[in-house]
Formats: C-alpha cells, structure tokens, sequence
C-alpha cells in the first residue's frame, strides 16, 4: 500500500468516526400536547410542554443557525403563559414567575438531559419557596427552557474539540435575531399580565439566567438592547431598565471583551437614581475550570493572530468575563449560619 494511499484511508475513517460520533441536528420537542412528568406510565420523551401540579415548562428549540426550529413552540409556550396568568382576563388574571433558562456547553433540550432535570428541580424548589417564603398569595411557577445543540459530539476527543464551533454557534443563537424576539415577547407578556392585575396583586416577574455558552448565546441577544436602553437612561436621568426584571449569566463562558463598553458607559455614572434595581448580573464560581482554564486556553489560539493595543485589551479578549479582574466587583461568600439567623436560633453577634 502507497503512502497517498494509507493516508486516504485514515482520513477516510477518521471522518467516519467523526460524522458517527455527531449528534443529530434536530429538535427534541415536536409534540404540541401537554404531558405530566410525575405521572406514572407518562411519556413525554417528545412534549413541548410539560404540566405538573408544581409548575408549568415550555420548550422552545434553535437550531445552529439561531433560527426557531419550530415557530408552534413558541405559540404553544405563549398561550400556556397567557392562560397561567389569565391575561385580558380582568377577574381571573394573577401574577405568575417566568424563569428562562438558556443551558451551555454539552447539552441540550432532550427529555433526560442533566439540565432540563435539574431545571425542573429548580422550578419545583422555586414553586415551594414562593408558597412559604413570601408574604402574598402564591404564584404560578413558568419555566421557559431554551434548547439548542450544545452537546455536537458523542465522543471524546471530539466533544471537547467542540469547544470552538459551539461557542461560535452560541453567539449566533443568540445573536441571529430569533432568541431576542423570544426574550423580547416574553417581557410583554410580563408587562399584559402585570395591566391585567389589581393594585395589590403579586406582581408577574421575569427573570432570565444563562449558564455557559448559554450565558453568550443571552449576552447576545440582550446585548444591544441593554445598550440602546442605557443611552436613554443616561440622557433622562431616569434608571436603567432591565430586559424583564433580572438577567442572570452563571458562568459565561464569552470573553470580556464583549461587555468592555458597556461597563464603560456603566462606571461612567457617578450616582444612580435610588430606585435602580440590578440590570445584569454575572456570577463566576471560582472552581469553575471550564471558564478559568479551558476557556483562556480556547480563546489563545482562535485569537493568536489578532492584534491588541496593550496587555489589558489582549487579557479582555481571552479571558472570560467572570475571570477579567478589572470587571470583578464582589466576593460571594456561603454564609454557613445563615439558616440559623433566618430562624432566630443563631448564637452570633
């Protein structure tokens, strides 16, 4: 066997192995009925939106072009919203919690997928807390979990050589329009829901968290609007506000960069009004080694031949955003009494 030839072959296989490996591109969620997880014998492998005493969850899919995958989830998902809260229904209409939630790196929308399990935990805990922890009538809990092909590959080295088309694809989820105009419907159905309430009312929140990738898909998609909204704060004096009520990025994995200018024209405010509330927050574990190690090292070779005015702008470009010093602003610490204080059993000063 010639040299050419040994070579076609191993690349032949090697392709082989590689197209094998890949995961389809394709949506999970395709049915339109509604399906109880917690019931016995129930499959909702393939519901769009799953029903439980504890809480509504609605699917909505991308694809890797940051198109819907299908525009009926999203109808699906906003009538399930406007029947939860009663919208334009004056008697029945009541405020509910929407919590969206974008996954990251290495996941996806599938019925057994370690994030939308632990999404639905989140919402029943969430449903529990709002019951017991606060001092109006409780509220239904909505949860909104964005979809889209996080985990490229079955196998390894591949699915961490993914590294750099699947954050390139999260921007474009993010990026490409369509996730900005389910944030964007979101927020006015928020706003319907909150007309249609009496003056005492719960109020209907909104509250978006992106972890990962998922973090830049939601950077993305907020990213000129925050921005467009901040230059009109600036020339009314009025606060900042917020794409829903809170932005949440968990570990973003996107450089920093990204937010340079913003965080600009933030610290460029000497004084707030007093009745600003937070607009983005971002939280970085410190033993989160995907975005303290992995990422820099990513970012070091996509970045290697681009050109930087000094060592600030090149750390900015390959750090991520939770690790770029000049941006961390607070230490969170886990308060070991903090459940004592709140019961009043604490022996603390």
């Amino acid at each position: 066997m010639s040299v050419n030839t040994f070579l076609r072959w191993v690349a032949t296989i090697s392709m082989a192995a590689l197209l094998a490996g890949c995961t389809s591109n394709q949506p999970f969620r395709t049915s339109s009925t509604p399906c109880n997880p917690t019931r016995t014998g129930a499959n909702c492998v393939n519901a769009g939106i799953e029903s439980t005493p504890d809480y509504k969850l609605g699917f909505v899919e991308f694809d890797d072009q940051g198109w819907f995958w299908d525009a009926n989830q999203v109808k699906a998902l906003e009538q399930m919203i406007q029947t939860e809260a009663g919208i334009g229904q004056t008697n029945n209409a009541e405020g509910i919690v929407i919590l969206l939630f974008v996954h990251g790196w290495k996941n996806n929308a599938a019925y057994d997928n370690d994030n939308v399990e632990m999404f639905r935990k989140i919402l029943k805990q969430l449903s529990t807390a709002d019951r017991i922890q606060t001092n109006h009538p409780a509220r239904k809990v909505v949860g909104v979990y964005a979809g889209w092909r996080g985990l490229s590959a079955k196998w390894e080295p591949f699915k961490e050589l993914s590294f750099w088309e699947r954050k390139n694809t999260a921007h474009k989820v993010g990026g490409y329009g369509a996730m900005t105009e389910l944030l964007v419907d979101l927020e006015t159905l928020r706003q319907a829901s909150n007309n249609s309430l009496l003056t005492n009312a719960p109020r209907t929140e909104l509250i978006i968290v992106g972890h990962s990738f998922g973090g830049a898909a939601v950077y993305s998609a907020i990213s000129e609007i925050v921005t467009e909204r901040f230059v009109d704060t600036v020339k009314h004096g009025e606060p900042l506000k917020p794409l829903g009520d809170q932005v949440i990025l968990l570990n973003p994995a996107f450089e920093a960069s990204r937010v340079y200018s913003l965080n600009q024209m933030a610290v460029s405010i000497s004084q707030y009004p007093t009745n600003q509330r937070p607009v983005l927050s971002i939280f970085t574990s410190k033993g989160d080694w995907a975005t303290h190690y992995a990422f820099p090292i990513g970012r070091f070779f996509s970045t290697i031949f681009e050109k930087h005015r000094d060592k600030q702008q090149k750390a900015a470009n390959r750090d991520a955003v939770g690790w770029f010093k000049p941006f961390i602003t607070h230490d969170l610490v886990y308060n070991t009494n903090a459940e004592a204080q709140a019961s009043g059993n604490s022996t603390l000063n």
